[in-house]
């Protein structure tokens, strides 16, 4: 798992941006959340409406109940509601730029294993942060719980998983570049660009490409996420990853 050091990676926020590359958040303590499970239009049940129902693709939406549970650990951002702004803040932060993007939906929606969840907290300290649950704290729910507006709500660190990474670098390999000689094609230069940040994901996860026994490993954490490379293959990658510059 990569961290997002110092004012974060601009490279990596304008690939999720893009959709290339999930980004996920670690939180630091306990947070609320409602959760959100995918349906059909047809099957959404009784009491859905625009305000608890999200449209994620066509002819699916995603639910969410009213209930607020605990819950810890790792989450993808789905990069439909207000966390596309937190990425957004990343990218133009490292950049010296400014934010620009909205979001469609006015919440933080996340999601982990098939389930959504919307980020929630005490709507008197909505616009406080970092807050810390402590464990084995008893909640007070004589307070509302509203939607958060921005992941700084909780304590957290925008991460990278290892097998994103794997499958990242993975996705490199179906780039083709351009026979033509002379100026290089749009398409030769996205790979360009692609193997140089490839680089630096595996330099800020202390992966040495150079370093005997890493194909073996990364053919080994490419194969346990459903996917497949020949060792050969993953040579050339981390031959075009070492020899990348800037």
């Amino acid at each position: 798992m990569l961290t997002q050091g110092g004012n974060g990676c601009p490279e990596s926020a304008e690939y999720a941006l893009d959709r290339h590359l999930t980004l996920s958040v670690k939180f630091n303590s306990l947070i609320e959340m409602s959760p959100g499970y995918v349906f059909a239009e047809e099957d959404l049940p009784y009491g859905a409406n625009e305000l608890n129902s999200f449209t994620i693709s066509l002819g699916r939406r995603v639910f969410f109940e009213d209930i607020v549970m605990i819950d810890e650990g790792i989450w993808d951002l789905s990069m439909l509601g207000r966390e596309l702004m937190s990425v957004d803040a990343l990218q133009q932060n490292a950049l010296g730029g400014k934010t620009w993007r909205s979001s469609p939906i006015d919440s933080v929606i996340l999601k982990k294993n098939g389930i959504y969840c919307k980020l929630k907290g005490l709507e008197s300290n909505i616009d406080a942060g970092p807050h810390v649950i402590p464990e084995g704290m008893v909640r007070d729910f004589s307070e509302n719980r509203v939607d958060c507006r921005s992941l700084d709500y909780y304590d957290h660190e925008i991460v990278i998983k290892t097998h994103e990474l794997t499958r990242f670098i993975q996705s490199l390999d179906d780039e083709k570049p351009d026979d033509l000689k002379g100026e290089p094609s749009t398409s030769t230069k996205e790979l360009n660009s692609h193997i140089i940040f490839a680089r630096g994901l595996m330099e800020m996860a202390g992966i040495d490409p150079a370093k005997k026994g890493y194909t073996t490993a990364i053919k080994v954490a490419i194969e346990t996420n459903g996917l497949s490379m020949s060792e050969n293959t993953i040579r050339k990658m981390c031959k075009q990853v070492r020899e990348a510059t800037c």
